[in-house]
């Protein structure tokens, strides 16, 4: 991140990847951006105002949309969020929503000498050479233009007046910043680092059960995506096991599930989506059922989303799960196949030498099911495993669940 203030207090960052240029005597947007476009050192760049806001996933989104053969890309609808009004999604021509091509802004470059219309040359390049890509994200969508929330927009300014004076104007209306002195030090950490130790705060917990935060977490706009357009009604019991597997499964960047019993496919279905989510195209989930009439609906819940899929009818205490595996590391196994202790109990012991360290299994019926509590049971004294939580849900659509994890 290259950072430019073009105010005469200069600022300082001791942050690592975080690059400050103090220089006073750039005036003009288009000049400023044109030096940071200099500065930028990636093979894609995007602006990043600091008058609007860019959710947690908006560089990723624009690295991951992208095609090969384009300059730019952007969604086709941005939220436009006025102060006093409920953000709507809007058709804006929104710049700073777009992710480019390092090396096409800079044979290009930025208008310089304009207050806000600095983008003018590259959008008609862009035009011409029909090199921008969109793609409608509906409530995806990344970036949010804010309109009423502080002094000043260069935007609203540069309408009405010459570029010397709106920029002018806009300078002066945005930057009071006192005597220079500081007014406070503040400690600050990269943001992942941040995510890394708070990862817990996905959920919220109460003595009634457990519940998804959707606003907070390092993937939480990934449940949004998840859980939209869920067949709710295949849960048959299931519902807050699949719910809290899935969280898990974003929070801790999953990309390889065993699924085990499959029924009416609710759990397939959400933590096919919860892969997707989290991991694209590279996720794996293996699905195994007894029954073979499971698998159609397995298959069905799980078309058209971008990962790949193995479903299996057989008893999944017998299959060959390492070669099925081919190589690739166990992240997460969720069990709620046979119910006897016996069959439950081998489940256990075959995810738990399959499972990486920090490793997650999902236990379904724990409360309900005499058999399925005596395994767990005797596996945990047996293991020494942690348990993460045994979520008891008010809700008559939750059979109980027990959540644990491999030591590291």
């Amino acid at each position: 991140m290259v950072i430019l203030n073009s105010h005469p207090v200069p600022l300082h960052m001791d942050l690592p990847q975080v690059r400050i240029i103090n220089d006073p005597s750039l005036f003009f947007l288009g000049d400023i951006h044109n030096r940071l476009l200099d500065e930028a050192k990636g093979e894609l760049v995007r602006t990043w105002d600091d008058d609007d806001l860019y959710l947690p996933y908006a560089i990723s989104q624009g690295v991951r949309m992208l095609p090969n053969d384009k300059v730019a890309w952007k969604p086709l609808f941005s939220w436009s969020w006025r102060n006093g009004r409920d953000p709507i999604l809007y058709g804006n021509q929104y710049e700073a929503s777009t992710t480019w091509r390092a090396d096409f802004m800079r044979s290009v470059r930025f208008e310089p000498g304009v207050a806000c219309k600095n983008y003018r040359q590259i959008l008609d390049k862009v035009a011409e050479i029909r090199g921008l890509a969109k793609t409608d994200m509906r409530g995806e969508a990344s970036y949010v233009y804010r309109f009423g929330w502080g002094p000043a927009h260069i935007s609203v300014a540069s309408s009405r007046a010459d570029n010397q004076t709106a920029t002018e104007e806009w300078r002066g209306r945005n930057q009071d910043t006192g005597d220079g002195k500081p007014i406070s030090i503040v400690p600050l950490q990269h943001y992942w680092d941040v995510l890394e130790a708070r990862t817990h705060e996905l959920f919220d917990a109460c003595e009634d059960g457990w519940w998804v935060e959707r606003p907070m977490g390092r993937h939480a706009w990934n449940m949004e995506r998840v859980f939209e357009g869920v067949e709710w009604a295949r849960a048959n019991g299931s519902k807050t096991l699949g719910v809290i597997a899935a969280s898990i499964i974003t929070a801790y960047s999953m990309s390889t599930v065993i699924e085990i019993g499959i029924r009416a496919g609710f759990t397939t279905q959400v933590l096919a989506r919860a892969l997707s989510a989290s991991m694209w195209k590279n996720a794996l989930l293996i699905s195994c059922d007894i029954s073979d009439r499971t698998i159609p609906r397995a298959k069905q819940v799980v078309e058209g989303l971008p990962l790949q899929t193995i479903r299996i009818c057989g008893d999944s205490t017998k299959l060959d799960w390492e070669s099925l595996l081919d190589g690739r590391i166990l992240d997460g196994a969720l069990i709620d196949g046979d119910h006897s202790h016996d069959m439950a109990l081998a489940d256990l012991r075959n995810m738990g030498n399959l499972l990486r360290p920090g490793g997650i299994i999902w236990f379904h019926d724990y409360f309900s099911q005499k058999g399925p509590t005596g395994a767990a049971d005797e596996f945990l004294k047996e293991t020494n495993w942690g348990r993460l939580v045994l979520p008891r849900s008010p809700s008559t659509n939750d059979a109980g669940s027990m959540i644990i994890q491999k030591p590291m």
